[in-house]
């Protein structure tokens, strides 16, 4: 898990004087302007204007969406409704436990799509037991497998404290439910701002890594690409088919 050049010109200013004749003395002529030339004669070209870099098209967003959602043939999807949109029904209700990280990942998270996301109070006060609907954290209960690379386990979506499985409950057409639990933190690493915003990712419906998901070259928690692909999925109805998917543009 896991962007500017800036073009300067400088002006030539030229200054001449000029002085009098026939032994007396005259006012000083101003110098007439004259437009600096190349040697071919002609004026020198403007300065080039940068142009800053296309963002994420709307086809490569859906392509992405597709790979980590839409299909359904990765973990944990298995095939199951396949070709459509699966994600929560909103608000998804949040069980922070004292987590003072879930707070501004979860206002980060709305800030970007524009609306509420989250329900932060019906679980407030419930014992997870009773927990049948909603993401519930944990602090110090990533999963970290024998041999495995703490930073490269410093937090994970699963079912259970300490577990590494997520079995993506889901009901017809695509609507995801169950408890889930995002574990930040393992003994030997503390997972930052945009890697609790990462896990939170996987468990609105974002199932494996793709370009700015923690993808290519290991670009880090969350990306540019990473908000349209979530926007998008949020603004479209659950169980709608790739076909008619509504690409959301986002800015980073």
């Amino acid at each position: 898990m896991k962007c500017r050049m800036v073009l300067l010109s400088a002006a030539l200013v030229l200054a001449a004087c000029g002085g009098g004749g026939d032994g007396g003395s005259a006012e000083p002529v101003a110098p007439t302007p004259t437009t600096p030339t190349t040697p071919g004669g002609l004026p020198p070209p403007e300065p080039a204007t940068p142009v800053a870099p296309a963002g994420t098209t709307a086809a490569e967003i859906l392509a992405l969406a597709d790979a980590t959602n839409l299909a359904g043939t990765s973990y944990p999807w298995n095939g199951r409704f396949a070709g459509m949109v699966k994600r929560w029904r909103l608000p998804i209700p949040v069980k922070t436990n004292g987590e003072a990280r879930a707070v501004p990942a979860m206002d980060a998270i709305e800030a970007k799509l524009g609306f509420t996301v989250f329900d932060r109070t019906s679980l407030a006060n419930a014992d997870e037991t009773t927990i049948t609907r909603g993401l519930v954290f944990r602090q110090g209960t990533s999963y970290l497998p024998v041999g495995g690379n703490p930073r490269s386990f410093c937090a994970n979506v699963s079912d259970a404290p300490l577990s590494g499985g997520w079995s993506a409950s889901m009901v017809s057409p695509g609507e995801l439910t169950g408890r889930i639990y995002v574990n930040l933190d393992n003994p030997q690493c503390v997972a930052d701002a945009e890697i609790v915003i990462h896990e939170i990712g996987h468990a609105m419906g974002l199932a494996t890594h793709f370009k700015g998901f923690g993808g290519e070259d290991d670009d880090g928690a969350i990306g540019p690409e990473f908000w349209p692909v979530l926007a998008t999925l949020y603004a479209n109805p659950i169980g709608t088919p790739k076909a008619s998917v509504v690409v959301k543009q986002i800015k980073d």
